[in-house]
């Protein structure tokens, strides 16, 4: 079996796909590689296709108001990005960087819609996904502005 195919098979938003919709699927996608260091997306650009990461590992930023970077996820082999661009028509939620060399699969918009209109079941995998993610990174953030709050107050000085 071709390593794109077993390699979409293991994509949780794809789960339940037919075989034959895969391999259409394996056909559509595009790639692209990023060295390590590089920067794949930025926050607020527009979105218009989705990754799929074949071999490598990204981390998925954000930067606080004083431009401290905040990473919300490392993500690796099987895992994904980008579709909350696709979905929303918003521009992206955070800045995505290489910090191996990774090799990686496109889902370009048309094609991702065209495949949530034929099988809405792929919406229905992505919104349990997306409201992990949320949640996820809320608790980062969160967990982010206490240590803030906790580093201004904090006086190493003081015994």
């Amino acid at each position: 079996m071709d390593d794109k195919i077993r390699l979409l098979k293991q994509v949780s938003i794809f789960e339940g796909l037919p075989e034959k919709e895969i391999e259409n699927l394996a056909q559509k996608i595009g790639f692209v590689q990023f060295a390590i260091g590089k920067t794949i997306c930025e926050i607020d650009e527009p979105g218009d296709q989705m990754y799929i990461i074949k071999s490598g590992e990204v981390k998925v930023v954000v930067y606080s108001p004083s431009g401290r970077e905040i990473v919300l996820e490392d993500l690796s082999r099987g895992d994904y990005f980008g579709e909350m661009a696709l979905l929303t028509e918003e521009p992206r939620s955070a800045t995505v960087i290489a910090i191996l060399d990774t090799a990686l699969y496109t889902l370009h918009k048309k094609d991702f819609n065209e495949l949530i209109k034929k099988y809405p079941l792929v919406a229905v995998n992505l919104s349990r996904i997306i409201s992990k993610r949320l949640k996820k990174t809320d608790v980062v953030r969160r967990r982010q502005s206490l240590a803030q709050r906790t580093d201004r107050h904090f006086d190493p000085g003081q015994s």
